[in-house]
């Protein structure tokens, strides 16, 4: 049996560029016993400002995989019983290889891990797509020819499920394969911290990050720094967490949130709202009011409040510093490994 990785593409500021080897990685660690294949795009790709991928490549990428694909169906290469890890959902090529498996009387298994969609108000997909008679009904589509359909987060599963009103008996939560986050993390000693409060999303609506453009004002002994106006490389990137003492976010749309994963284990705090994804995945001490930042005029509202919150973090630092290590002991135990999904390989 032999399991295609079909991968997302690999660039150096997301976490598709680690994934990318990382997946491999992970499948051989848990099961050594399986050959892994990585079907790439062939192709150099960036991001559109503001998104997860460039909009256009990743379909150019995306197609020269299902062609490979095809190519390889063809040929007799694909066998019964053969799997597909597809990490990333959104993708008409499940849809082919679906229609290829049946059709040729080769069956394979399908497996899909959903980032975001559609489905998701606040994902760039919800708010940009007008119709989503189209768009929900391509999502459920993709449901149903997957045979896992698996999700970061359960805050992430529920939502989809809701929305679309599907069963959820296809639907399962697992940890990522984010090992090699862990394996690169390291940290600094508490007193090399330097007075640099982190935003380490994307540039866009919403992440909200006019909040914190505004809260900068309220601390001027600190720089206030958006790492993607940067163009760091990852291992700039996380020099960086490592010597800032916050990464904060006011984020109206979070399915997992690698960001605040990647500081809390290179010893940054986090601060975050109780919403989205955060609520399930941080101890309440890295969390304040959904309500303060539920959008820019309950963060006028509320704004004093936060910005009390975040002085009381930096007075009493060593104690939130402290608790990381729970913090990182709970991600790791329940977010941190796909263990559970590659088990179903």
């Amino acid at each position: 049996m032999k399991i295609y990785h079909v991968a997302l593409e690999p660039i150096e500021q997301r976490y598709t560029a680690q994934w990318y080897t990382a997946i491999p990685e992970e499948i051989k660690k848990y099961r050594p016993d399986l050959e892994v294949i990585t079907i790439d795009g062939g192709i150099q790709s960036g991001t559109t400002a503001g998104a997860f991928l460039d909009f256009a490549i990743t379909n150019v990428w995306k197609n020269n995989q299902i062609n490979t694909i095809a190519q390889m169906f063809s040929r007799g290469e694909i066998e019964p019983n053969d799997v597909f890890l597809f990490t990333d959902s959104w993708n008409t090529g499940i849809i082919q290889v679906r229609y290829m498996s049946e059709l040729l009387g080769i069956p394979v298994t399908i497996h899909g891990i959903w980032h975001a969609g559609s489905y998701d108000a606040t994902d760039i997909l919800g708010f940009t797509i007008q119709d989503k008679q189209w768009s929900h009904t391509f999502e459920r589509s993709v449901y149903h020819a997957l045979d896992y359909n698996w999700f970061g987060s359960k805050y992430h599963r529920d939502l989809f499920c809701k929305t679309l009103e599907v069963s959820g008996d296809k639907a399962y939560h697992s940890g990522q394969p984010h090992l090699n986050i862990i394996n690169n993390s390291d940290s600094i000693p508490l007193e090399h911290k330097e007075n640099i409060i982190l935003f380490g999303h994307r540039i866009s609506p919403d992440k909200q990050p006019e909040i914190f453009e505004d809260l900068a004002a309220e601390f001027p002994d600190y720089d206030f720094v958006f790492s993607q106006k940067l163009n760091l490389s990852k291992s700039e990137y996380y020099e960086l967490i490592r010597k800032a003492k916050i990464s904060f976010s006011a984020n109206k749309h979070e399915n997992f949130g690698i960001s605040m994963v990647e500081a809390v284990f290179n010893k940054t705090v986090p601060l975050m709202p109780t919403r989205l994804s955060y609520n399930e995945m941080y101890l309440d001490s890295y969390l304040y009011p959904a309500e303060w930042t539920e959008n820019w005029d309950t963060y006028q509202t509320h704004k004093q409040d936060l910005v009390n919150h975040i002085k009381n973090i930096l007075y009493n630092y060593d104690a939130y510093y402290a608790d990381l290590q729970k913090q990182q002991e709970f991600l790791m135990k329940n977010y941190m490994t796909s263990k559970n999904m590659i088990s179903l390989l």
